[in-house]
């Protein structure tokens, strides 16, 4: 059995990733996002506003108004920032193939550059 070697890198010839110009996405992942996000406002309204509903329909007293309108100011906060970071973030996303790796690039309030090694990827 060979001994195993471990040689360093030289790091500074490596291209920054920021720099890297990359791939846009597909419309059709836009279309996907769009029906992730949907989904996710259709199933965040149940979840905040359907005890509520609840009580007010099988219950023996209406919740008070302020509940309604606090936990709706709250689904449209989070729902609103979502869509605001993918209506901004959409321009900035992309992906590069290269050599060694594949690199995905999101985000327009946080910025998300991802690289994968292709020694990384598992597949059957």
């Amino acid at each position: 059995m060979a001994p195993l070697s471990n040689n360093p890198v030289d790091l500074t010839s490596w291209p920054e990733l920021d720099e890297v110009d990359v791939v846009p996405v597909r419309p059709s992942y836009a279309r996907a996002r769009c029906m992730i996000w949907s989904a996710f406002a259709v199933l965040l309204a149940l979840i905040l506003i359907g005890p509520l509903a609840g009580v007010a329909i099988w219950g023996d007293g209406v919740p008070p108004r302020i509940l309604w309108v606090g936990l709706s100011m709250i689904w449209a906060l989070i729902m609103g920032l979502w869509a605001l970071e993918e209506w901004k973030g959409w321009p900035l996303r992309g992906y590069l193939v290269r050599e060694q790796d594949v690199v995905y690039r999101s985000g327009w309030w946080s910025r998300k550059v991802t690289a994968v090694p292709f020694s990384r990827i598992q597949h059957k």
